[in-house]
């Protein structure tokens, strides 16, 4: 999310901040959206009872809710807005990087049972 955010945004690539520099000054920020955990605007309650998780391949994830319900099966799942010509997500981390993240949003982390490729530091 946060790649995307400084990119499509223009946040700060625009301007020639680089992203691991408008991380760390983002994510400190009070009532920044970035600055939330997602897990924070449940406000403890518990709205589903599974994640759908991009990487793990949608299409699949979403025709298995949608077979419980009866409807008919998708053949694909539309990606609106999709970057194209830029590096991978993982390229525009450092480990500082990783680690602001991580300690920024580790209830999501837990929340959603994502590993951490840094841990606790």
């Amino acid at each position: 999310m946060l790649v995307s955010w400084y990119l499509y945004h223009g946040s700060g690539s625009r301007r020639g901040v680089l992203f691991t520099d408008w991380v760390a000054s983002w994510i400190t920020r009070p009532k920044a959206f970035v600055s939330y955990a997602q897990t924070s605007l449940l406000d403890g309650a518990q709205y589903a009872n599974r994640f759908i998780k991009y990487e793990l391949g949608m299409l699949e994830q979403i025709n298995e809710v949608i077979k419980e319900f009866g409807f008919p099966m998708l053949t694909t799942v539309p990606h609106v807005g999709k970057a194209v010509g830029r590096k991978p997500w993982r390229e525009y981390y450092d480990d500082r990087t990783k680690r602001l993240v991580y300690n920024r949003y580790k209830e999501d982390f837990s929340f959603g049972e994502y590993e951490s490729e840094v841990g606790d530091g």
